[in-house]
C-alpha cells in the first residue's frame, strides 16, 4: 500500500489517470450538490455559479455552503443568523464558546 493505493493499482495505472479522474468526478458531484458549480455529466464540463465564486473568493468550505443552503431563510432573527454562522466549518470558536458557557453554569 502506497498512500492508500494497492500495488496492483499502481502497476495497472502508473500515472493514476483513473484515480485522478475518480477524485475529480467525486469533487464535482459534491460541488454540484451544493450548487457551487453546474456539472454537465455528458461532456464533463464544469461551470461555476455565483455561490461558487463567492465561496472561492472568501475560502468558504463546501460543507458550510451545504449548511447555508439547508438553513438560510429570507427572514431570520439575529440569533438565527448567528446560529447559522456558528454551524459553518470555518468557525472554530464554537467549541470555545460552548466551553465558556459551561464554565459559567
Amino acid at each position: 500500500m502506497t498512500k492508500g493505493l494497492s500495488r496492483e493499482t499502481l502497476l495497472e495505472d502508473p500515472q493514476l489517470v483513473a484515480k485522478r479522474n475518480e477524485l475529480a468526478v467525486s469533487a464535482a458531484r459534491k460541488l454540484a450538490a451544493t450548487k457551487m458549480i453546474i456539472h454537465d455529466v455528458r461532456n464533463g464540463q464544469l461551470h461555476v455559479t455565483d455561490i461558487g465564486r463567492i465561496a472561492a473568493k472568501y475560502y468558504i468550505h463546501y460543507t458550510s455552503i451545504e449548511v447555508f443552503n439547508q438553513k438560510l431563510r429570507s427572514r431570520m432573527s439575529e440569533a438565527d443568523v448567528l446560529d447559522l454562522v456558528s454551524q459553518s466549518s470555518e468557525v472554530s470558536f464554537r467549541l470555545y464558546v460552548l466551553c465558556r458557557l459551561s464554565l459559567k453554569l
